[in-house]
């Protein structure tokens, strides 16, 4: 995050960025580059840079921020001199699998990895803390050193996404609750795949797993595209 300010006797700022009335990051920041901002847009990208032949403005640069906040509406604080001032932020997760959604579904879908206890008791509560309580779910399961942006989650939703999009069926069976879509939510993408016929014509696909040591074996008995499990 860049921030500029014409008054260029300011040469040091204090910062804090809040979330849910806590704050979650504080710094001082005495390093400044004097210039202006110039932007400029590329396709659907926004572009910032810095023009240090013009000395307009005194320019701060607040990092290692962003890991520390989760998605929605944030709070920055800049305090200089006897000054302060506040400035609303929105925190967007780029790339959002799309499971992500519709939290009641993404909380269901934990049922492949968690007991049924688990997964009734995240949906408990009131439906608007269903993605609070997914969050904090993985945040407690699977830390990421103090990160809000959990890794694991998001391959996780990943992998359901992509699971609806190449195991649905034309006869609406949803891919992410398929057995092949079950298998590649919680192991992700085989080492590779092999496909043949039986006797009876059906087809077979078989997922190899390298890391694991192990294979499975599906059968699409109707001809449906919907593949079962056999072993």
């Amino acid at each position: 995050m860049i921030v500029g300010y014409l008054d260029t006797n300011v040469t040091e700022i204090n910062v804090s960025i809040s979330q849910l009335d806590e704050v979650l990051f504080t710094d001082s920041i005495a390093d400044f580059t004097r210039g202006s901002i110039d932007l400029s847009k590329r396709g659907n990208i926004i572009e910032l840079s810095i023009d240090t032949s013009s000395s307009k403005v005194n320019i701060f640069r607040i990092t290692n921020f962003s890991n520390l906040l989760l998605e929605g509406a944030a709070e920055l604080k800049i305090e200089f001199a006897d000054t302060s001032k506040k400035y609303p932020l929105k925190i967007v997760w780029i790339d959002k699998p799309k499971v992500l959604s519709n939290p009641e579904y993404a909380i269901k879908l934990l049922s492949y990895i968690e007991d049924k206890a688990v997964v009734t008791d995240l949906l408990k509560s009131k439906e608007e803390y269903y993605f609070k309580n997914l969050l904090n779910y993985w945040i407690e399961h699977y830390p990421a050193d103090g990160m809000k942006y959990n890794f694991a989650m998001n391959e996780y939703y990943r992998r359901a996404d992509y699971a609806i999009d190449n195991f649905s069926t034309l006869a609406n069976f949803d891919g992410a609750e398929t057995d092949r879509g079950r298998i590649y939510i919680i192991y992700g993408k085989p080492s590779s795949i092999d496909r043949n016929y039986s006797e009876k014509n059906d087809v077979i696909e078989v997922w190899n797993y390298d890391k694991i040591s192990r294979s499975f074996v599906f059968k699409d008995v109707n001809g449906t595209g919907k593949f079962d499990l056999v072993e």
